[in-house]
């Protein structure tokens, strides 16, 4: 069996806890039936589906996706307004370019922080602080889109990892992107 080394990785993506559809994502499967001879037709009672799941397996310097680990984000403030900056939020978001059956762009915050104790910058001045993000599925189990490597229902199911792309002349046209930004907003 081969896959081809630039189609997407097995991702679904989440549907809402009281849905009853299957989820809408990519899978790869093996089909196997017995055959007594070249020339007999099996019978689709005895066929049997094997589900295979190809995971994208990087270094973190080439992709990756927050499982769980505490994320720093250092975050440098110099304030050349006339108003005082009294609050910082600090958000990672999973980003979804999906082009299935028709090409869709989602966004979703999988995780926030913020803080306004120890944080005034006043104008002309400047201020460093480092905030910690940590992006979980427990967190996220109840919302609609976000992009999982695997099914939400098995055990060792994570946030889906960072899509490495190549050229768009090597992609399938079926597949599932991902990425992650973090977002600063500053108040």
């Amino acid at each position: 069996m081969h896959i081809q080394p630039n189609s997407s990785p097995s991702v679904v993506l989440q549907h809402r806890g009281s849905d009853e559809s299957k989820p809408c994502g990519i899978q790869y499967f093996v089909k196997m039936f017995p055959l007594s001879s070249d020339c007999v037709q099996s019978h689709h009672r005895s066929t049997i589906k094997q589900v295979v799941r190809k995971k994208l397996l990087a270094g973190r310097a080439q992709a990756g996706g927050p499982h769980g680990e505490k994320i720093a984000v250092s975050i440098c403030v110099r304030n050349c307004s006339q108003k005082v900056v009294k609050k910082v939020k600090v958000m990672m978001q999973q980003h979804i370019n999906e082009m299935l059956f028709s090409k869709s762009k989602f966004c979703s915050t999988i995780t926030s922080t913020e803080t306004s104790m120890g944080f005034s910058v006043n104008p002309g001045s400047s201020h460093q602080k480092v905030m910690y993000l940590v992006p979980t599925l427990a967190t996220n189990c109840d919302r609609r889109r976000i992009a999982l490597d695997g099914n939400i229902n098995r055990k060792g199911t994570a946030l889906a990892s960072t899509t490495l792309i190549g050229s768009p002349d090597e992609w399938d046209a079926i597949r599932i992107n991902m990425s992650y930004t973090v977002k600063v907003e500053l108040f």
